[in-house]
């Protein structure tokens, strides 16, 4: 799996609030569409498992082990602190939970399985380009 897929899962997961993330980044710079909810929480857990990966690029894989080193540091920095607030506690223990899911060996067979089998399933395809943009117009 690539920093990319992983970035992607924890915005579906997640929510667009808590990981905005850029479809169009081409660099770890801009990842983020906009500051997501808990900002320098959010960009210290991405920028350091990007860089804790020895990823260079957002197609780099990315590995179970450095992962979970690194939430186990920034979690139990942040149980540490005497002026813990309750929704970044939740956040990160949110962010924890879809992580391990990422990287459960089930979701990963399931994918495979997904992929290599037609989809038979529809759904309704939302354009979010769209939406994104005429957000935007409004502030002009």
């Amino acid at each position: 799996m690539t920093f990319r897929n992983f970035l992607e899962y924890l915005e579906n997961r997640l929510g667009y609030h808590q990981i905005p993330l850029n479809p169009y980044a081409e660099t770890p710079q801009d990842i983020f569409e906009s500051c997501p909810l808990h900002d320098e929480l959010t960009k210290q857990l991405v920028r350091t498992i990007f860089k804790r990966n020895k990823c260079q690029r957002l197609i780099d894989p990315i590995e179970r082990d450095p992962t979970e080193n690194v939430l186990r540091e920034i979690r139990s920095g942040l149980l540490k602190e005497a002026t813990m607030d309750v929704d970044r506690y939740h956040f990160i223990e949110d962010f924890c939970a879809v992580v391990d899911e990422f990287f459960s060996s089930d979701r990963q067979a399931a994918t495979r399985q997904v992929a290599n089998s037609a989809d038979t399933r529809s759904a309704q395809v939302v354009d979010l380009h769209r939406f994104r943009r005429r957000r935007f117009r409004w502030r002009a």
